[in-house]
């Protein structure tokens, strides 16, 4: 008896449905730390549910392209089985929006549970145990694991996410409901972020297949494997093939497959982080009555690309890649075209202004800092750097202060760390080149940095620094 499925879909249906009020739950600032534990909880259950629904749909979506054409009688009722393939690919295609539905109430759940991870932490509530940890702690036990005190949540005073958008987040999924109900600048302004978040790069070599010529058994077969490299890492790729297959191995042939790194590389993230900053920017622009148009337009796509510059300039390549943050599917290191595209918009001083007055962007970024940060990180890339020897806040202080107007005790405030530290971020950068990197004016202010006299001190530097 054939099977359409509505008893998938009705479930689907409600579990989206039942999401549809989750955010009224979400008003950070009325929430305490337990009420933090029950929502995070609460996110991470929504998500497991949600994924296991997505995983049906998508069985029951492909299972019903291919089941006709393996009809026993195929040939002989080849005609209606192709018009009644034609009618399950119109509802599928109609059903399909459930799947989209699904995608984003899962990418949205993944966003709320990235900033809350930024944003707190856990610590033991004996000051003798230093044990902390992230808040996946409290999914398994409240208690501390080392002392079996009780755990507590602490704020991060230096979080890089923006927790208050997690309240404009689609956690049911209707992301088409929402953006078909934006005005005309909420539109163009949500189209412009989805611009943003897809900024691609030049193709790149990502893999490549490649057909081997081996001898087994005494028999020469032929075996195709696919390896990860780049074009610059073949003799390496040949190293290991005859690692593996001995020195007998003969390649073939070699398909090389490229494909075009995009910032954030999930659809529907893109989709979900997009509402979530321009509901949250209009609510923020309403309750200050500011209706300048150019400002409205511009706010949200502001706001999201100083988030994400933030976010590369206080969080090493490491952090980002290992790490539940708040933009799920970034790229670990994205290109410096795609950086210098993203910072660009922090040069529109008119919604800068704004945003430093409303108090929700306090450190003045810079486009050459951020670009700096990325290009030292790829330098030390594979060494004992910098990144692992100083904190990542006081490099991005010392690069503001190279790259800026502002003080060197201004940037400490503004990062909140102390000026001995920005000068020590300072020394290592300069000792690892930054130089070359500076214009001369932005060199005169490596002068607060003190030269090693001695040789032997230098050369203690050096030892240090390797």
């Amino acid at each position: 008896m054939y099977d359409d499925g509505s008893h998938i879909y009705g479930q689907v249906h409600k579990l989206l449905s039942s999401l549809i009020d989750f955010s009224n739950e979400l008003d950070i600032n009325l929430l305490n730390s337990n009420r933090i534990i029950d929502i995070y909880v609460k996110l991470f259950k929504n998500l497991e549910l949600l994924q296991v629904a997505k995983n049906k749909l998508l069985r029951y979506h492909i299972l019903m392209y291919k089941f006709m054409a393996n009809h026993e009688n195929y040939n002989e009722y080849k005609h209606d089985i192709y018009s009644y393939k034609s009618f399950i690919r119109s509802r599928q295609l109609t059903r399909k929006a459930n799947i989209d539905r699904i995608r984003c109430a899962i990418a949205s759940h993944k966003i709320a549970i990235g900033h809350i991870n930024e944003n707190y932490g856990v610590r033991c509530s004996n000051q003798k145990c230093r044990f902390s940890s992230r808040l996946e702690v409290f999914l398994k036990t409240n208690k501390c694991p080392k002392c079996g005190s009780l755990l507590n949540i602490i704020e991060n005073p230096k979080s890089v996410s923006r927790i208050d958008i997690i309240k404009y987040l689609p956690y049911s999924g209707n992301y088409l409901d929402v953006v078909t109900k934006f005005n005309p600048y909420q539109r163009w302004a949500y189209s412009e972020i989805l611009r943003l978040l897809k900024l691609e790069e030049r193709k790149v070599f990502t893999s490549a297949s490649i057909i081997l010529k081996i001898i087994e058994n005494g028999r020469a077969i032929r075996k195709r494997i696919k390896v990860e490299l780049e074009r610059k890492d073949f003799r390496l790729c040949e190293e290991k093939i005859t690692e593996l297959f001995g020195q007998n191995a003969r390649i073939e042939k070699i398909m090389w497959h490229k494909s075009k790194p995009i910032l954030i590389n999930d659809k529907y993230v893109r989709q979900s982080l997009a509402i979530a900053y321009v509901r949250f920017a209009d609510v923020l622009l309403s309750k200050y009555n500011i209706t300048i148009k150019d400002i409205y337009k511009e706010f949200p796509i502001y706001l999201i690309s100083y988030d994400l510059s933030l976010f590369l300039l206080m969080k090493t390549e490491y952090e980002r890649s290992t790490s539940i943050g708040p933009f799920p599917h970034m790229m670990s290191r994205p290109s410096i075209n795609q950086i210098k595209k993203l910072t660009s918009v922090l040069k529109w001083s008119d919604v800068a202004i704004i945003a430093s007055n409303l108090g929700i962007c306090k450190q003045k970024l810079t486009q050459q800092s951020i670009v700096l940060k990325e290009i030292m990180e790829k330098l030390l890339k594979g060494s004992s750097s910098i990144f692992g020897i100083v904190s990542s806040t006081a490099i991005a202080a010392a690069l503001v202060y190279l790259t800026s107007n502002l003080s060197l005790s201004h940037v400490s405030d503004m990062f909140n760390e102390s000026i001995a530290t920005v000068m020590n971020a300072l020394t290592r950068l300069k000792i690892y080149g930054i130089e070359k990197y500076l214009t001369e004016e932005q060199r005169s202010k490596l002068n607060v940095v003190p030269e090693a006299e001695s040789e032997r001190a230098k050369l203690f530097l050096k030892k240090l620094m390797s």
